[in-house]
């Protein structure tokens, strides 16, 4: 019990730092956003730490708060749910190259919401620009857009662009990409024919993330 009291002592000095670092607001953007992080996951609150994001946000421009503030905001968590002011924010963070915020962005404008246009020629640069940009979420969101086959997705099926995007997903270890490419190379799709090969190639690949996965969980089997 020691070791874990003087862990969260140290915790605690750390957020004393960042606090008057913060100086309410008025100095450093990276400790206030700390600061908000804090209030929101350890404390619970979210009223302060929307506050914090907000604040950030708006006076600073700082992408991870202007990206918190967007989850605050969808999620009515902490400030009034507001579709169209989350859009903005998300749109703010992800023009300042915030990879998580452009995945929320593309997903937003790919379906619409309530107070700002559905913008599908948007939501296809803004995934594409965040797959390139090494975040696998986007690759596998917008790949699986393309690949549908009820044709009432918002975007034309494009078999060959989507193995390109899986194939960026799963270069970065990201499972669901390399399982539905997996897929893809097994049965064939339209201008991208069975590969025997590369299904055996990404199949192992698959099944040796997902043994890490479950490693990290505790759950590997002996």
């Amino acid at each position: 019990m020691d070791g874990f009291q003087e862990v969260d002592a140290e915790y605690e000095d750390r957020m004393r730092t960042f606090e008057s670092d913060c100086n309410d607001g008025k100095g450093n953007a990276v400790a206030c956003h700390q600061v908000g992080e804090y209030l929101s996951v350890v404390k619970n609150d979210f009223d302060k730490a929307g506050r914090i994001f907000e604040a950030n946000c708006n006076t600073r421009n700082h992408a991870p708060s202007c990206f918190n503030l967007g989850r605050f905001l969808l999620a009515g968590k902490g400030l009034p749910q507001s579709d169209a002011q989350a859009e903005k924010v998300f749109d703010s963070a992800c023009g300042k190259d915030h990879q998580p915020a452009c995945l929320h962005l593309g997903f937003m404008h790919l379906y619409g919401g309530e107070g700002f246009k559905r913008d599908i020629k948007k939501a296809i640069e803004v995934l594409d620009t965040s797959c390139s940009g090494g975040l696998a979420d986007s690759c596998n969101m917008l790949a699986k857009q393309l690949l549908r086959h009820d044709g009432k997705g918002p975007v034309p099926r494009d078999p060959p662009r989507a193995r390109g995007l899986l194939e960026k997903g799963c270069s970065h270890n990201h499972g669901p990409s390399c399982f539905n490419l997996t897929v893809m190379l097994k049965k064939g799709d339209e201008g991208v024919p069975s590969d025997y090969k590369k299904y055996r190639e990404y199949r192992e690949k698959t099944e040796s993330l997902a043994a890490q996965l479950q490693g990290i969980d505790g759950n590997k089997q002996a």
